[in-house]
């Protein structure tokens, strides 16, 4: 876009990093932590991979800028690869932030346009969500951790 001389708007992204956030997690959560994990069990690591591509660029039809057989396909593509990450990683906040989350933030400001508007209502929501989720994670981390001592 910048050789092309086209606008980036950069100004989008602080309202966007949260919300961001936020979603590349519960993306990893969904489709790598249970849905890859649970074909895994039934169908073998392959069929889990493929599956959760599969699965991965259907959920982005919910998105109304990514309905093109170009944009499906491509998510595909994207979503085998992140599972891929995550088979050889098996950790799934590992792809969440340090190969989905750079993604995202790539695709909302080359594409912005494909993405619902950031309000600062959403970027709030998203930080209470984000909050509750580390809380969450604090306690049963602590939890495991007096349960693995006795």
């Amino acid at each position: 876009m910048i050789i092309r001389g086209e606008y980036i708007p950069w100004n989008l992204l602080p309202m966007g990093i949260v919300p961001l956030m936020m979603t590349t997690f519960f993306e990893e959560f969904l489709f790598r932590g249970f849905v890859q994990g649970r074909l895994e069990q039934q169908f073998g690591w392959l069929a889990a991979i493929i599956g959760s591509g599969v699965m991965f660029s259907l959920y982005h039809l919910g998105y109304p800028g990514f309905r093109t057989i170009g944009d499906i396909s491509l998510l595909f593509v994207v979503g085998v690869g992140f599972a891929t990450v995550y088979k050889l990683s098996e950790n799934y906040l590992f792809v969440s932030y340090f190969v989905n989350l750079p993604n995202a933030f790539v695709t909302y400001m080359l594409k912005y346009k494909q993405f619902p508007t950031m309000y600062l209502s959403s970027t709030i929501a998203a930080t209470f969500t984000l909050a509750l989720i580390i809380v969450i994670f604090c306690r049963v981390w602590k939890d495991r951790e007096m349960y693995h001592a006795v």
